[in-house]
């Protein structure tokens, strides 16, 4: 003689008696709950790291725009030392070189209010934003 019981009644007699497969249960919960809150703080981190690695490059592109203006500064520099020491005009090459310094005081104020605009942006406070959040993880 065999017992047999059916699939639907299986379940029900299985934890009917059985405190610790209701226990079991609830860890899972609790630990698929973690999991959803561990990839969420995830997907912020995620977000604001994307939006402040373009504002990153945005800036890395100007400061190479700024560099490429004073190699270019130097190259002339070069090339009219060149032309100086070959006598062949120095009223050019002093008329040139007497803008620079006019020029490197525009560029400098650029380069301050720059830094200015940088320290007061949202993305300064997002940067400590993030700071916070992967400290109190």
């Amino acid at each position: 003689m065999s017992l047999r019981v059916s699939k639907a009644f299986a379940p029900a007699l299985h934890s009917s008696g059985s405190r610790g497969s209701e226990l079991h249960v609830k860890d899972k919960l609790r630990a698929l709950k973690e999991r959803k809150r561990e990839k969420c703080e995830i997907l912020y981190m995620r977000e604001a790291i994307e939006k402040h690695s373009t504002v990153v490059d945005d800036h890395v592109l100007n400061c190479q725009a700024i560099w490429n203006l004073i190699n270019s500064d130097i190259q002339t520099i070069a090339t009219q030392l060149g032309i100086v020491t070959s006598f062949a005009n120095p009223n050019l090459f002093h008329k040139r070189f007497s803008s620079l310094p006019r020029q490197y005081a525009d560029l400098r104020t650029a380069l301050q209010n720059y830094v200015n605009v940088l320290a007061d942006t949202e993305y300064q406070r997002g940067f400590n934003i993030l700071r916070f959040r992967w400290t109190r993880t």
